[in-house]
Parts: structure tokens; C-alpha cells; sequence
């Protein structure tokens, strides 16, 4: 989805969590301004080998222009990958409860689970809803969620599990500026993995929002906020991470 031209701001790259289709977007992409133009880099539906193949396969598809990237949870390597091929063309990163290293060290442990019969069984969906939305859950957001999750083959999903569980620290560190936003009821992540970002980026700032890991969706108006103060600020060169202070009490 594309909003109305702005000629003079980045197009915010769009990069979905596990499920690749960019379906769970919507909540945010309701709110933003129209001023900000968006690109969804859908995630193919094909085995993989890693963040750096479908990092070189966004790069061969991206029209040329400024960006700045916005990363849910398991594309924050993929934004990883993309700063450090093309350093130049994105402005900045937006991490949202995501990780740049293995999420948790249970990821071993799930990978010997029938995760594809789990994930697309709506009623097993419903019982983990609290965990994966809190009390932000509706049944609108699990509708959205399993049916993103249903259209994904049974291959593909374990083949992103799988890219997940052998995700090491990665050691370049790159100068592209990011925000990172951690959910601190994130259940999904463990502590080593939310402090990873920050260990490769060298200009970070970081804010923790009372929420579980599906914080696009549940904290969306938080979201929009950093996104917009962001955008308000690109141009203070002399600030190259924007401060964002954002009002506790906003809720979707």
C-alpha cells in the first residue's frame, strides 16, 4: 500500500515478522499520515538459505530513492543486512520487538513441535492469543494473524524457524541511525536477544513499552508517533537519532 507522494521524505520500507505477508500491518498503516509513503517487502513464499538472501532479493526489487525501515520482530536481521549492503540508501532503522541473534534458546526446542499444525489450528490460536497480544487481544487481530499464518506453506514456516535458531551476534557495526522499541511483556524474546540490535548500531536510541511482543498491533498509536516525531526530525542533521517521548496513556 502506497501513500499519496511526498517527493521530499523516504519511503518507509516496510518488513514483516515471521509470517512474511505484511497482512498484520494494518492497524499502523490505518493511522499513518498519508504524508508517508509505504513499501511492504512481502517475504517470498519460497525455502530460504538466510536474512542475507531475502535482504539481496529486496535490494534487486527496490526502485531507487531514500528509505527508512521499518522491522518487525523477525526481519530485524534482514534490516541488518540491508544497512550493511546499502549503508546509503536507508536513513534510518525502526526495530520494533525484534533481534539481530536467535530470539530464545527454546527456539531449539520448538523446532521438534508440530509448529505447522499449532500455528494453523485457530483453536490452539485463540488459547495463546493472551500471550501473543495481552490484554490488547480482539478477535479482529486474531483473524488477521491466523489468517496470515494459514496461507504460508508448512515448509516455509519451519524454514524460518530454522533460520531463526542458527541466527548468531553478528560483528560489523554500521552507522545507520535506529530506534528500537522492546515490549516489556515480549514473552517471545529473551533479554540477550533484545539487547542485540544495539551492539551493532552505533547511533541508537532505545524506548521499552508496556505491551507483549505484537506491539505493532496492540501499541499502534505508540508506533505511529515514533514514526512521524522520526520523520519530523530527519532533517536536523546535527541529531542523527530523533528522542521520542511517548504519552504512556495512549492505547489503541
Amino acid at each position: 500500500m502506497d501513500a499519496l507522494n511526498n517527493t521530499h521524505s523516504p519511503t518507509l520500507l516496510m518488513l514483516p515478522g515471521l509470517d512474511g505477508s505484511g497482512i498484520l500491518f494494518k492497524p499502523l498503516i490505518d493511522l499513518l499520515p498519508l504524508t508517508i509513503r509505504t513499501k511492504i517487502a512481502v517475504i517470498p513464499t519460497i525455502l530460504l538459505s538466510g536474512h542475507k538472501q531475502i535482504a539481496k532479493q529486496i535490494l534487486a526489487n527496490l526502485p531507487d530513492g531514500k528509505y527508512v525501515i521499518l522491522a518487525e520482530s523477525f526481519s530485524g536481521r534482514t534490516a541488518y543486512e540491508l544497512c550493511r549492503m546499502a549503508p546509503d540508501k536507508f536513513s534510518y532503522v525502526v526495530f520494533i520487538a525484534s533481534f539481530v541473534n536467535r530470539p530464545s534458546y527454546l527456539l531449539r526446542f520448538a523446532l521438534l513441535l508440530p509448529i505447522t499444525r499449532i500455528v494453523k489450528s485457530k483453536l490452539i490460536m485463540q488459547l495463546m492469543a493472551k500471550c501473543l497480544f495481552g490484554l490488547n487481544n480482539t478477535k479482529a487481530l486474531l483473524n488477521a494473524l491466523f489468517q496470515a499464518l494459514s496461507t504460508l506453506p508448512n515448509a516455509c514456516i519451519n524454514n524460518r524457524l530454522s533460520i531463526l535458531n542458527r541466527l548468531k551476534q553478528p560483528s560489523i557495526r554500521l552507522d545507520v541511525p535506529c530506534f528500537i522499541v522492546t515490549a516489556k511483556q515480549d514473552l517471545l524474546l529473551n533479554r540477550k536477544a533484545q539487547n542485540s540490535i544495539k551492539k551493532v548500531f552505533s547511533y541508537h536510541a532505545e524506548q521499552q513499552l508496556d505491551g507483549p511482543h505484537f506491539l505493532l498491533q496492540t501499541r499502534a498509536r505508540h508506533c505511529v508517533k515514533i514514526i512521524t516525531t522520526l520523520y519530523a526530525g530527519l532533517a536536523d542533521v546535527k541529531s542523527p537519532v530523533v528522542p521520542v517521548t511517548i504519552d504512556p496513556t495512549i492505547a489503541l
